[in-house]
This record gives structure tokens, sequence and C-alpha cells, in this order.
């Protein structure tokens, strides 16, 4: 009984769920998509966007709801559903990761707030569809749902069905004006202030000028240089 119930235990990094980019399943989401009611982080993404209702009896009846296929990002044999990044995010997710403390959703804002305090600026080189840019700054971030975190909107009017990327670059500015700036991503306000560049695309390669590593959803799956690609249409999900 005992090694049945360690058997499992969750991961508690990142979602805490089995995840679609687990890896050498990014060519088998191309080819199928799996309906299945999603959970940590991707639950979130898509309660976001109205397509899961905290109501119990409103989810049962999610069961009579047509079928919707919405996309996927994938990175090399990897995929994932909501937001890529890399730079501060990945400091910051690795100290989200490690921590032990108590802190529930709240460990995000720790994590950003300790990775802030040591950051230093990177030189990025970003290339989306073709067209290329280089600039000084915290951030790049591959965003499929525009959701991430514990309700941070990054990308407020991204849709899962565009089969589009959506890249958000986070230029160089004080560290006082990036921390005034961190609470307007939860509630989405935050998309005209200086420094923050919305792109998009079907192909997205990008670059620093030191090692970082990319996250999604929580987890590691990259090392830079990286190139994100979306999957349009793979993945299957009833919604109302």
């Amino acid at each position: 009984m005992r090694a049945r119930r360690r058997g499992r235990r969750r991961d508690r990094r990142g979602d805490g769920r089995r995840r679609p980019h687990g890896r050498g399943r990014g060519r088998a989401a191309r080819r199928r998509g799996r309906a299945r009611r999603p959970a940590g982080r991707a639950r979130q993404r898509l309660r976001a966007q109205a397509r899961d209702p905290a109501d119990p009896v409103a989810a049962c009846a999610l069961l009579r709801s047509a079928e919707k296929r919405i996309d996927l990002a994938a990175v090399g044999d990897r995929t994932y559903l909501g937001i890529l990044s890399a730079g501060l995010d990945s400091d910051a997710n690795r100290l989200a990761n490690e921590n032990t403390l108590p802190l529930g959703t709240a460990v995000y804002a720790y994590a950003a707030l300790r990775a802030l305090a040591a950051w230093k600026p990177a030189r990025w080189t970003v290339t989306v569809d073709g067209q290329t840019r280089e600039f000084d700054g915290y951030s790049v971030a591959v965003s499929n749902s525009g959701v991430y975190g514990s309700g941070m909107f990054l990308v407020p009017d991204a849709d899962l069905e565009d089969g589009l990327l959506d890249v958000v670059l986070s230029e160089d500015i004080p560290k006082r004006r990036f921390l005034a700036n961190l609470p307007k991503v939860f509630k989405g306000t935050h998309t005209e202030e200086p420094g923050l560049h919305f792109l998009r695309g079907r192909s997205v390669s990008f670059t620093a000028d030191r090692p970082f590593t990319a996250y999604a959803d929580g987890d590691p799956i990259a090392e830079l240089p990286a190139t994100v690609d979306v999957v349009p249409g793979t993945l299957r999900v009833l919604a109302p």
C-alpha cells in the first residue's frame, strides 16, 4: 500500500500534473489530439477564456458540448499549451521550482522579486517568420494561450484557435519601473507600457548573449537557442 501511494505522488514542480509537452510527444501531438479536462495552470488558461466554468453543474454540461480543436506550440519534439519564456522568467521559474516555503500561488511573485534583484540585462536576437530584431532587455516570451503563472494575462487577446503565436519582447527599463508594471499583468492592463513589444507569427527563433533555459508552463523545456512553431488545431477539447 505504501509503495502504491508513493507511486501516485504528484510532481510538485510547475503545474504538478501530467504534461502534454513530455519528451517524444511532439510528433504524436501533430498526428492526433486528446480530449481531456486540463489541470493546474492549463485549467487557468482555459478558464481565463471562459472555457472551464467553476460551477460543477456547468462543468458537467461540457460533456454535451461540441468538440473543438485548439493550437499547441512545439519546440523540437516537445509541445506546450501556454507560454514559453526565457530570461528573467528563467531565473524566476527556477527559483519557484526550488522553493520549499508554503507560499501557494504567491511563490511566483516571491521568485520574481528574487530574480529581479540579481538581474542584469541580456542581449537578445529574435526572428519571427523570417524577420529578425535585436534588443537589450529582460525576456522573450512565446505565447500560445496568453495566460501563465497564478493568473497573469501576459497577452490578453491571445487566441488558441488562430494558428499564430504571440511574442512578447520585454526591453530594458529601470527595475523600479519594471516592478511597478508587474501588478498590471494580472489585469492585462500592461500592454501599452513602454518597453513591451508584441509580435505575431507562426515560427519564432531566439537566443541570447548568455545561456538560458526556456520554461513552458512552469517546467524547463529547452536550452537556448530555441525555435518554436505553432501546431494548429492539434488538441481536441470540449468547449461551450
